[in-house]
This record gives C-alpha cells, structure tokens and sequence, in this order.
C-alpha cells in the first residue's frame, strides 16, 4: 500500500484574511472605511469568531487595519504606506528570517515595476529635461557635456 499522509486543512483564519485582504487591494474597502462588525463577518465566512478574530489579527499586523475602542470603535482599514513595508522587512531581517541574499530577490522583483512608473510618471520639467539630454545626445553636442559648460 503506498504511503498515505494525513490531510492537512487550510486554516480557515488565513482564507479569511486572504479574502479581506484582497477586498481592501481591489478597493471595495478604502482607507478609512469602517469593516462590517466581527458579528457579520462570522455570519458572512460561515466561520468562527476565533478565526475572525485571528485574521482581523494577521490584517492588523500587516499594517492593514487598526482597531480603535470607544464610542466611535472598530476596525477600520489603514493607507498602506512604504513604512509598513519598511517595518516587516526590518522586523525579518533582525530576527533572522531574511537574508541578505533573499532581499535582493526581492529587490530585483521590485526594482523593474519601480522603473516602469517612474518613466511613466514623467511628465513636464524631468520629461522636458530627458528630451533636451537626448537631443544634445543624439546631435553631438552631449560629448564631453560637463556640468562646468
């Protein structure tokens, strides 16, 4: 009889949270908007507070949500800033999780979409400057251009 391994189940919390997750990346929650009550999640996934709670953990973690107590209380979706980014992967590295290796995989994933917005995003005075750069260039006059002439 060939080997049989027990059947690992998904964590039901980590679905939850990949779902919200990519609620709040398509948009249908904005930054500041208010996410259903812990009540309605768990009777929307079908799941159990425990979970809803944990991924609302995870979300909160990640930089996505923060929880605010009180009279104006709830969970409410956060504008995802560089400094989260940051945070974690300094938080990898100093605990050992990363390598230096790893993040320049990273940096190679990351670095061609970067270079793609930014000449995207040029527009007006950096445009301009680029057109003038590769004219002079493509005329001759860009050889031996020193900052001095």
């Amino acid at each position: 009889m060939a080997k049989i391994r027990p059947i690992r189940q998904f964590p039901v919390s980590k679905e939850v949270c990949a779902q919200l997750t990519q609620s709040i990346l398509l948009g249908h929650f904005l930054p500041g908007d208010k996410l259903p009550s812990e009540r309605d999640l768990v009777e929307e996934f079908q799941v159990s507070r425990v979970a809803i709670w944990e991924a609302l953990g995870t979300l909160e973690n990640s930089g996505f949500i923060t929880t605010r107590q009180g009279v104006n209380g709830g969970t409410y979706v956060t504008k995802l800033t560089f400094g989260h980014i940051y945070n974690a992967f300094l938080d990898l590295f100093s605990a050992d999780k990363i390598s230096i290796p790893e993040l320049y995989r990273v940096r190679l994933l990351i670095e061609p979409g970067i270079a793609r917005l930014a000449a995207l995003a040029g527009r007006g005075t950096c445009r301009s400057h680029q057109e003038n750069s590769l004219i002079r260039e493509r005329s001759g006059r860009g050889k031996g251009y020193s900052y001095n002439n």
